[in-house]
């Protein structure tokens, strides 16, 4: 068997989804239309995408049909079983039409699909055989819409990346820097989520947490104190180095992200992998996903600290649930009962 996945390489599900498929003996291979472009032209045409005008649409219209016909291309040449796709990636509707004309194309819906960039978006992902998506919302939604091969699926995280790291292991890495909390994420300063991740990590700010990324100095305005937490990158972090990061830490805060209404964030599975409590800010599908387990949740910005600091406070009770939780996900929710959940999925379509 033989799967093309088509993810963006700075996500971590990209090589949870790679390692997962070997695991099994799938023959993987993965690209993505970043890979296409060197990144000066990817950065010129975002800023084409970005003006008004009919030329700018028109050169914007060639770029993404030179990137539907080296997918198709690259499908044709590689011949899979079926191919991944993460989101839409910048695939349009009629290429979707051509490539299942090849394999099926599955989608892994991993945002909120009418806040994507092409208005295409939804379209694309409509026509794609199968829908995985780790929201309750937008499954019931799709439904609604005419969707039938729509599936609920929670990947858990990628064991060749997030796990506990031994002494040896700390003996070859950076750990000069720690801190009780951590955060590694952007800070949206063009968006209204912008204020409300710096608000949910504001909260914080009287505990030692430390936070990287970018654009969060546009916030500093209005939380001053988060300045003095904050550790500006220039480049993606290595899923490494972040896994190194959580090793150093306690508690890792995770804001309920825009792209989900109802669904779980990855980083709560990583954190977990990775052996750092999750604080959670809650979503309806951790009642689903967590049913009977005691995942630590934010129902109100006002009482972070406090959680946090109960957890910080009792060291014992912390690793014994952080141990549980890892056990509970590895049991129900491993990248290995996705995969085969995927690979079901196939098996059924052909037969």
């Amino acid at each position: 068997m033989k799967v093309v996945l088509l993810f963006p390489s700075f996500y971590s599900l990209k090589s949870l989804f790679e390692n997962a498929f070997k695991a099994k003996g799938v023959d993987v291979v993965s690209t993505d239309f970043r890979d296409f472009y060197p990144n000066w032209k990817q950065k010129v045409q975002g800023l084409l995408n970005s003006l008004p005008g009919k030329a700018p649409a028109t050169l914007h219209s060639l770029y993404l049909k030179d990137i539907n016909n080296r997918y198709i291309s690259f499908i044709k040449t590689e011949k899979p079983d079926y191919v991944l796709l993460y989101n839409n990636g910048n695939l349009l509707p009629q290429a979707i039409d051509e490539i299942t004309k090849i394999c099926p194309v599955y989608n892994y819906l991993g945002d909120y699909p009418l806040f994507l960039d092409s208005r295409f978006a939804l379209q694309t992902m409509m026509k794609c055989n199968h829908i995985f998506c780790p929201d309750t919302y937008w499954v019931d939604k799709l439904k609604k819409m005419g969707k039938e091969n729509v599936s609920y699926l929670i990947v858990g995280y990628d064991k060749n990346i997030n796990h506990p790291i031994n002494f040896a292991e700390k003996a070859k890495g950076d750990y000069s820097y720690s801190s009780d909390l951590l955060f590694v994420g952007r800070g949206y300063k063009h968006s209204s989520y912008g204020y409300k991740r710096a608000l949910f990590y504001n909260s914080f700010t009287n505990l030692d947490i430390r936070i990287y990324g970018r654009e969060w100095e546009y916030w500093f305005e209005y939380f001053p104190k988060l300045k003095e937490k904050y550790h500006p990158i220039d480049k993606y972090l290595t899923f490494e180095y972040i896994n190194q990061l959580c090793n150093n830490s306690k508690i890792y805060p995770i804001d309920l992200n825009p792209g989900l209404i109802n669904g779980l964030h990855i980083r709560i599975f990583d954190a977990i992998g990775s052996g750092i409590l999750p604080l959670v800010e809650y979503s309806r599908d951790i009642d689903i996903v967590f049913h009977g387990i005691n995942l630590p949740i934010i129902k109100n910005y006002r009482e972070a600290s406090e959680i946090a600091k109960h957890y910080l406070n009792r060291e014992d009770e912390r690793i014994a649930l952080i141990t549980k939780l890892k056990n509970y996900v590895d049991f129900n929710y491993s990248a290995d009962i996705a995969v085969n959940k995927i690979i079901d999925v196939f098996n059924r379509q052909i037969h």
